[in-house]
């Protein structure tokens, strides 16, 4: 075998697929391990608590536990049939082990956090915000009342979770990117689809989103002693470079990544907010700070974040970083218990942490694992340093959080004092309180401050809002250097919302200043901003300025006839994206018809930004200049040209796509180009489509032959000659499509005789798939294939045998070296579909440290039955036309088409008005049989290079080698 059995074997390579039992490892208690100094006792098990995620202490030490029931559900199911519950724990007689449980509250879909205020549970079960009352103290609750309602309900945890509360008292909250429909208690209605961070009053009044953005699911928040916000999110992008989660510092405005279309509710204050620290694919939950000092000096004021995947608790030590944080990470708690899956840690009374397992039962969203395990029901864990008290310990008190209580005048006062953090919350409440009588400090301390004031202070001002600070606001943008600043100087003058007086700032002398100017016009409602505004910017010598400018004009693509010429001669990738908004505007696609045909040196970037085009109809006017691109000189110009005629199913070049046959790579994507058009396949096209399916073919051009063979109309007699084939697991998949349309009866009998000569690539082959088309030949070709799907059967039960005697090789020794050449070389060269550092291909997960977070059963299975079970975000999407049928990984869907990666140099842009049918589909496009095209010792090397992957650093090192 070659490059791309392993290229696409790897889609599903970091997906759990238990398939069969085997000794567990050690688990529970004896599988964590903590620093030197601290201790671990499990104080619940399954005898008080089943599936526990999330949770608060109240005023008594009590333990409040949100609780699933165990069962996976959709969202309609659990919508329709809500069996979570709220569970309390007591420790009855103080010696730090729970021994007293009961049902606080049941029938909730989801519940996803809690906190006790002033006698009353407080929890987010979406769709609703919950307040609960124990009327007669007796542990269950007597009163339930909806104090807010309208956020989406979702069965993968991407939901409302919360509530926490803030130092301000108020309630805060998060929720996944499944919208919202809001009625406040004002009488409004707040309607979106964007992730966010919200907060309300304890009674539900004042409710408003602080921030959001287009990250899929923000979890928990905390709050440092001035009042800043930092929390606990996941896909913060796409897998990329080993990193898709992280904490995030949360300003007030502030829009996140990842982009996502939902983010365009958002009003923006330039580039999306970065995010502070970084994981990998751990799926991060739950948060805490650590106020009270029992675990030691050097831990109060940590954080500690809980992570589902990787079965760990990470500490965070923070820092200032100019007006936001950094921090240095360390492992706390690792488990080496893969069924360990830490949902939530809480600082109990006493300064211990309680480590929350949810057991093994959630298997939607972001977590990696992909079978329920219901019989695994995890338990609390309580972690403590062996030398410290057993008692209620108080937090010391903190002038900062003292802020907080103080009356208006006091809090004026605050604004001057020493200490900066006094003075972040002082402007944090003066803003909150809407004091104008507190504006002229704040714009003495905008413009000059320690940054995480100045960035507070700014943010005061946009909350009291008074126009009036609009042009010293402005003004204190000049030489800020710090993005949270300069976020929080822009989003206060779009709140301000004062054309007149913001325009002035355009006049400036500081290019900074006319940079925030800019952006907050062309934010505010009804934005003045013409093109001639932002005309000199485009050419400004100030990078910043520059790419604001063109973000600017990107979105306002009415302005395209006023920029035409700034886009003859510009070629960056803010230029690019400029151009690609402009794309519509039929004098735009006249110029970038007129310029591929005469510059070649803007011919690699005029491609990119047809390929970014969403034009509904490809224009007319590219046609002639792509058809004489395929003449170009440039080989890669030429290879780029045949793609894009190929993903844009582009009419009219078809006799020059014929006539390419040499090199090889150039036949091969003509082909497949115009195989949509002409789908009945010459004897010379089909011959030399033939030739590449041999096992020693080059594994790209194979899998590209196979998906052209299978698009074609083939003859009888061609399939009969396909029959013939000794096909193996990677492309006899593909290659059943081509049968879809055929009834002869010698072509079923060929069929059935090739399944049986080829028993393990039969076996890769969707069941249902398979029956679909066996069904449309008559009954004897249906009477021969009985054995063999007796056969196809018999070896889907044969899976354990196969996985046990796999199973050696993970302790063989093998040679990560030789493994990494394995990954990178030619037999089966998987970094042609995979990822690691900033190294290989994009069509499946990335595989950055993906030591780091699966085990090595989990890389087993699932390269040996990769269609078990899918990543997250690379389920393989099968969809349906009129006269055709594609399957890939979704790229992109909008309103106008769908983009399916169909392999390492396959990608298919399919118009949404073609569509008849577009669903998940349950075979991988990695066939099963990687493990038979290695030897035992590749396999083995294989492995031990993936599971040497624990770091994005482990990647460079390897990569530099």
């Amino acid at each position: 075998m070659r490059r791309y059995i392993a290229a696409i074997a790897l889609v599903a390579l970091v997906a759990l697929v238990a398939l069969f039992r085997r000794p567990l490892p050690t688990a529970g208690l004896a599988a964590i391990h903590v620093p030197d100094g601290f201790e671990v006792t499990r104080v619940a098990g399954a005898d008080l608590t089943s599936y526990p995620m999330m949770g608060t202490v109240d005023d008594r030490g009590r333990l409040f536990l949100a609780e699933s029931s165990g069962h996976t559900q959709t969202t309609p199911q659990m919508a329709a049939r809500p069996d979570y519950r709220i569970r309390v724990l007591e420790d009855t007689d103080g010696d730090g082990f729970y021994d007293r449980s009961k049902v606080f509250a049941d029938h909730l879909t989801l519940p996803a956090g809690a906190v006790w205020l002033r006698g009353s549970l407080y929890v987010a079960a979406p769709p609703d915000l919950l307040r609960f009352d124990d009327l007669n103290n007796d542990g269950i609750a007597d009163r339930r009342e909806v104090v807010l309602t309208g956020w989406n309900l979702s069965s993968n945890a991407a939901s409302l979770h919360g509530p926490f509360l803030g130092p301000d008292g108020w309630l805060y909250l998060t929720d996944g990117r499944h919208g919202f429909k809001i009625r406040t208690k004002e009488g409004t209605t707040l309607e979106g689809k964007a992730s966010g961070i919200w907060r309300c009053r304890p009674d539900g009044s004042g409710l408003e989103r602080v921030a959001s953005g287009g990250f899929d699911n923000p979890v928990e928040v905390v709050f440092t002693p001035a009042g800043e916000i930092i929390g606990t999110m996941t896909y913060f992008q796409d897998p990329q470079d080993g990193q898709r989660d992280a904490l995030l510092h949360f300003v007030e405005g502030g829009a996140y990544p990842k982009w996502h279309p939902f983010a365009a509710e958002l009003k923006r204050t330039g580039e999306l907010m970065p995010v502070m620290t970084k994981f990998a694919r751990v799926a991060p939950a739950g948060l805490v700070r650590v106020e009270r000092p029992a675990l030691g000096a050097d831990y109060q004021g940590n954080l500690f974040s809980a992570h589902f995947n990787s079965h760990r608790i990470l500490r965070h030590k923070l820092f200032r970083d100019g007006a936001t944080f950094r921090t240095e990470d360390s492992d706390f708690l690792v488990s080496s218990d893969p069924d360990f899956h830490p949902t939530d840690v809480i600082e109990d009374r006493d300064g211990s942490l309680l480590v929350v397992d949810t057991g093994a039962w959630f298997i939607h969203g972001c977590p990696i694992s992909r079978l329920s395990k219901p019989q695994i029901r995890g338990g609390i864990y309580r972690v403590r340093r062996r030398d410290s008290s057993r008692g209620p310990l108080a937090p010391p008190p903190s002038r900062a959080l003292a802020v907080f209580t103080l009356p208006p005048d006091q809090v004026r006062a605050a604004l001057s004092d020493p200490d900066f953090e006094v003075r972040i919350a002082a402007a944090r409440v003066a803003g909150m309180n809407h004091d104008r009588a507190a504006l002229p400090r704040l714009l003495e301390m905008v413009r000059k401050d320690d940054l995480p004031v100045r960035r507070q202070a700014a943010t005061a001002v946009g909350q009291i809002g008074d126009r009036s600070a609009v042009p010293a606001l402005a003004a204190a943008a000049a030489g800020v250097g710090d993005r949270f600043v300069e976020h929080a100087i822009i989003f206060s003058l779009i709140q301000l919302e004062d054309p007149s007086a913001t325009s002035n700032a355009l006049r400036s002398a500081d290019p900074e200043v006319r940079k925030a100017a800019l952006i907050a016009l062309d934010q505010m409602n009804k934005s003045p901003l013409r093109p001639a505004d932002i005309l000199a910017s485009l050419r400004a010598p100030q990078p910043d300025l520059r790419r604001a400018a063109l973000w600017i004009a990107s979105h306002h693509p009415d302005w395209s006839s006023s920029l035409t010429d700034f886009l003859r001669t510009e070629q960056s990738d803010a230029v690019r994206d400029t151009l690609v908004a402009f794309l519509n505007d039929p004098a735009v696609q006249s110029l970038v018809a007129e310029q591929l045909t005469t510059q070649p040196a803007r011919r690699p970037f005029l491609l990119d930004a047809i390929d970014k085009s969403s034009t509904r109809q490809f224009p007319a006017v590219w046609v002639a200049p792509l058809g004489r691109l395929l003449d170009d000189p440039d080989p890669g110009i030429r290879l780029r040209a045949i793609h894009l005629l190929r993903s844009r199913a582009i009419p009219g070049l078809d006799d020059q796509l014929a006539r390419i046959t040499s090199p090889d790579e150039h036949h091969v994507a003509a082909l497949a180009a115009l195989v949509q058009r002409r789908p009945q396949l010459p004897p010379e096209s089909f011959d030399f489509l033939l030739r590449w399916l041999t096992p020693e073919a080059d594994a790209v051009f194979r899998q590209s032959a196979a998906q052209t063979l299978a698009k074609a109309d083939l003859s009888s007699e061609q399939l009969l000659s396909l029959s013939r084939r000794q096909l193996d697991p990677l492309i006899l998949p593909t290659l059943l499509e081509a049968y879809r349309h055929a009834k002869d009866e010698p072509v079923g009998m060929a069929l059935i005789d090739l399944l049986r000569r080829s028993p393990s690539a039969a076996a890769s082959l969707g069941a249902d798939r398979l029956r679909q088309i066996i069904g449309q030949f008559p009954p004897r070709v249906r009477l021969a294939a009985v054995p063999v799907f007796t056969r196809f059967d018999l070896q889907q039960r044969e899976r354990l045998d196969r996985l046990r005697q796999l199973e050696p090789l993970l302790t063989a020794g093998g040679d990560p070296a030789k493994g990494r050449q394995i990954f990178y070389g030619p037999k089966v060269a998987c970094s042609s579909c995979h990822t690691i550092g900033n190294q290989g291909g994009h069509v499946g997960p990335d595989l950055t440290a993906v030591g780091a977070i699966r085990s090595g059963h989990d890389l087993l299975e699932a390269i040996v039955f990769p269609s078990a079970s899918f990543v997250p975000g690379h389920e393989i999407y099968r969809v349906e036309t009129a006269t055709d049928v594609f399957s890939g990984v979704l790229l992109s869907r909008n309103n106008e088409a769908v983009t399916l990666i169909t392999g390492p140099n396959g990608e298919v842009r399919i118009p949404r008005s073609q569509v008849r049918s577009m669903r998940t589909s349950p075979v991988s496009l990695m066939p099963e049989g990687l493990d038979e095209s290695l030897t035992s010792q590749e396999f083995s090397d294989l492995l031990a290079f993936l599971r040497s992957q624990t770091s994005r650093e482990t990647a460079m090192v390897a990569r530099s080698e």
